[in-house]
């Protein structure tokens, strides 16, 4: 991770996760008793700059750790009321509404063919507001972008790219363990595009 950010920078979870120039991350995901896991590398260096974790067996509630320092960045937690799956991002482990950075919604229906999220900063979802973001994709090749606003607005709205590959299970390995590859525009809070990847991950 970065700590120099312009002041104009796309800063959600925190300017000094906004680089100045593109930055390209490698998630990979593994299974282990408690739950979930994902280990983040930054391309550029092959170095391990984050490590999600399940915070509580039985709970979906997945924390980010700063590799480094072992401090929590931010933690997702899956909300278990509503007719849509939803996820809040709380910065470091914090659970209360003064803590929470967005909330996150899957709206993606039986028919389409890839995820659809809509993201709302600081969890306000009204049924006439428009999302700040939204992660959308396809599913067959594994290709997800995330754009500002409605996603519909051209490439100038894109923020990152996303793309899963599947890894097969075998004897030593379960089924599952997707590798995402993300790649981050300049000046875009890096740490807020990697817990959107582990959202799409999740659905």
């Amino acid at each position: 991770m970065v700590a120099a950010c312009k002041p104009t920078s796309m800063a959600v979870v925190d300017g000094k996760f906004c680089a100045p120039r593109r930055t390209v991350f490698m998630l990979t995901k593994s299974h282990t008793q408690k739950g979930s896991e994902f280990q983040v590398t930054c391309s550029a260096h092959s170095a391990t700059v984050m490590q999600v974790d399940t915070a509580h067996i039985g709970y979906s509630t997945l924390r980010f750790l700063d590799a480094a320092s072992r401090l929590p960045v931010v933690t997702l937690e899956e909300l278990g009321n509503g007719k849509l799956r939803s996820w809040e991002c709380f910065r470091g482990d914090g659970t209360s509404g003064s803590d929470r950075l967005f909330l996150a919604l899957d709206k993606a229906s039986f028919y389409q063919a890839g995820p659809m999220v809509h993201v709302f900063i600081d969890g306000d979802s009204s049924s006439d507001q428009a999302p700040d973001f939204v992660v959308h994709g396809n599913y067959s090749t594994g290709a997800m972008t995330v754009s500002r606003g409605g996603g519909d607005g051209g490439h100038d709205k894109d923020i990152a790219k996303i793309d899963r590959k599947n890894t097969p299970g075998d004897a030593k390995r379960p089924p599952g363990e997707n590798k995402y590859t993300v790649w981050i525009k300049p000046d875009v809070d890096q740490a807020f595009v990697l817990a959107l990847t582990v959202v799409v991950d999740q659905i």
